[in-house]
């Protein structure tokens, strides 16, 4: 009875000092991807582009278009371990390419966010994953090309995200998610 009583005493304490949120059996964070809403994406662009009969070159006056909503990453901590904290992403274009077979080569995003994920918990990101540079960097990598294409033409945009960051105990967290986004472009010559 005493030896019961005894381990009963220092399992409770043992739970008093890891504290009331963390579950002593996982005492690191254990963060999963539990939805990606949309997992792919599209948006239309509305490009202008000037066309100077002197020189017979084409330059990019306007590019716009409609923000679409950002792409909620839902991260869970699993099993009641420990907080988590993701704080950084990257965002690596693996491929871009035209309907027309041309490949662009853009280099990656990077950010900074804190997303606290409660122990047990889940949490979301907003992220957007293209930006408008990155549409206008693409516009602009065309225009060379403006005279022998068509006047609409889409670019699928295939992401890789990599979400990093660490549980309160300093333990890495990372994540790697697959995503595409197909942007539409239109083209209006002035």
């Amino acid at each position: 009875m005493k030896k019961t009583l005894l381990l009963l005493v220092v399992i409770g304490g043992f739970l008093l000092a890891t504290g009331c949120n963390n579950n002593p059996f996982y005492p690191k964070a254990e963060v999963r991807l539990v939805k990606v809403d949309p997992e792919n994406q599209s948006l239309m662009v509305n490009a202008s582009v000037h066309y100077d009969s002197g020189t017979g070159t084409y330059s990019l006056d306007d590019v716009d278009y409609t923000v679409p909503p950002p792409v909620k990453f839902t991260f869970k901590e699993m099993y009641g371990g420990r907080w988590a904290d993701i704080q950084h992403y990257r965002i690596e274009y693996v491929s871009v390419t035209t309907n027309y077979g041309d490949t662009l080569d853009l280099g990656p995003l990077d950010g900074g966010f804190n997303l606290l994920i409660p122990p047990g918990e889940e949490a979301t990101a907003n992220l957007y994953t293209v930006s408008f540079d990155v549409i206008y960097k693409a516009a602009s990598s065309l225009i060379p090309f403006f005279n022998g294409l068509p006047d609409s033409l889409f670019i699928t945009f295939q992401e890789r995200i990599h979400f990093e960051g660490e549980d309160e105990l300093g333990n890495k967290i990372t994540w790697d998610v697959p995503h595409s986004t197909v942007v539409y472009y239109k083209w209006t010559v002035n």
